[in-house]
């Protein structure tokens, strides 16, 4: 992502200056870290030279991450075993993935001065970050881009008719949304999530048996049929490189390279 060392350096100072624990820090820095744009497996490590006994207070955090391939065995094992740690069934992972995912977009709402309703009437208030951030969610040119020229694109888009969101918004809204509609006031959590389970690990499954391969959809749409095991390395592809090419453009490019074959499977 975009969080060289000069970055981390300033972002560890400015946090150590409200926070003593050294723990609680090198969290703050992973968190940093996806919030813009890391893609990779994160770990950070802060060495104070110096007496540090009272300035770490051990603790033990448990953040469940995405749960982006629901029908691939072994990514549901890996999960699975990573909340058995902390005694923690899947429903529960998924259900504080849920409420993580929600203060998330509370947060960031505030944090670059979006409305929740997306009404935005004058882009100009907005900071370059967020605008940058917008041209990023709409696959424009953003690195290095300073204002004038991002209002003058998102102008541009405006005029166009494309929704206008920003990226880190609108990513965090789209994992919100693969957990339905959310459970309602009153209704029961722990149970809402243990259907969300079975909805999730079965759901692409019979999608995919409903059909006898690749071809047309009932809706006219065209349909890729590919193995289970391909359909999350595709996922894991498309993450790694922020979502900017598409599935069918990454299927061609593994079975160009033979690394894919269709089969029964995902959709």
């Amino acid at each position: 992502g975009n969080f060289d060392n000069d970055a981390v350096v300033e972002f560890v100072t400015k946090q150590l200056e409200t926070c003593e624990d050294l723990g609680d820090v090198a969290a703050r820095v992973c968190d940093a870290a996806l919030e813009r744009g890391s893609k990779d497996n994160i770990t950070c490590m802060l060495v104070q030279f110096k007496d540090g006994t009272n300035r770490c207070t051990p603790h033990t955090e448990f953040r469940p991450g995405p749960f982006n391939a629901p029908t691939h065995q072994g990514f549901r094992t890996a999960y699975s075993a990573m909340g058995e740690k902390v005694n923690l069934t899947l429903a529960q992972q998924l259900q504080m993935r849920y409420a993580y995912l929600q203060k998330t977009l509370t947060q960031l709402h505030r944090d670059l001065g979006w409305p929740e309703d997306d009404k935005v009437e004058d882009f100009s208030t907005l900071s370059e970050e967020t605008l940058r951030s917008i041209l990023k969610a709409n696959k424009e040119a953003f690195e290095g881009v300073d204002k004038p020229t991002a209002l003058r694109r998102i102008t541009e888009l405006t005029a166009s008719g494309r929704p206008l969101i920003p990226a880190d918004i609108k990513e965090v809204r789209d994992e919100l949304q693969t957990y339905g509609e959310g459970p309602s006031e009153g209704e029961d959590e722990a149970a809402y999530f243990e259907a969300q389970v079975t909805r999730m690990c079965e759901s692409s499954a019979v999608a995919a048996n409903a059909g006898e391969g690749d071809g047309v959809g009932a809706d006219g749409a065209t349909k890729i049929v590919v193995d289970a095991n391909i359909f999350a390395r595709l996922q894991q592809l498309q993450q790694h490189t922020g979502g900017q090419i598409p599935l069918p453009l990454l299927l061609g490019l593994l079975q160009a390279s033979g690394n894919a074959g269709a089969g029964e499977g995902e959709e």
